[in-house]
């Protein structure tokens, strides 16, 4: 039952060869790109999200400044507001002493 093999199935299986070489040649070109796309692709977003890091680091160092800066601003606020009302208090009492005692 089995056939033997003729001129043009011999050329087929050759061609057959032929194109299946083609296509693994193909595919390894394919291979090789798209490695080298990809590394490309790699180093390109690298580069802009080290370059984006620096800026995130370079606004937030510039916010803590400006919040240290105005904290110490309230800061001194803040003990100006308690001599005032010390001050003010201490005259209180003095004018209710006199008033009661003296």
């Amino acid at each position: 039952m089995a056939s033997a093999l003729t001129t043009s199935d011999v050329a087929t299986i050759r061609d057959l060869e032929r194109l299946e070489q083609e296509m693994n040649l193909r595919f390894e070109q394919m291979e090789r790109k798209f490695g080298q796309r990809l590394v490309e692709f790699d180093a390109k977003y690298e580069q802009q999200f080290v370059e984006l890091e620096s800026r995130i680091d370079t606004r937030l160092t510039d916010l803590e400044k400006r919040f240290e800066k105005r904290s110490g601003q309230i800061e001194s606020q803040l003990r100006l507001h308690h001599w005032m009302l010390s001050l003010l208090l201490a005259g209180v009492i003095s004018l209710v002493l006199k008033a009661f005692f003296i």
